[in-house]
């Protein structure tokens, strides 16, 4: 289960940022959260809103590259080689 992720330098987005889907416990309790053993609360879904060519849909592009990343880069890859990646065409050298 997935309660937040954070990522930078990735895609659009050059500084940090979170995506958190936590709910608060104030919040009363709905079909679209799940509410974990602790007694703390999940959203199943997730709504962004913004302009076209915004980054809506680089905001959830960190979970695609997670969910390559993990079942493949010990197979795939050589123990001493590099994550492949493409930086922000902003970043300065010192974050290649």
């Amino acid at each position: 289960m997935i309660k937040w992720f954070r990522f930078k330098n990735f895609q659009s987005y050059l500084d940090d940022c979170e995506v958190d889907l936590t709910v608060n416990q104030k919040v009363a309790s709905s079909y679209f959260d799940h509410e974990l053993n602790d007694k703390s609360k999940v959203a199943k879904v997730l709504g962004v809103f913004g302009g076209n060519g915004a980054g809506k849909s680089n905001l959830i592009k960190p979970l695609s590259f997670i969910s390559w990343f993990i079942p493949n880069s010990f197979y795939e890859m050589e123990k001493n080689e590099k994550i492949p990646y493409h930086p922000h065409f902003l970043a300065s050298d010192h974050l290649r």
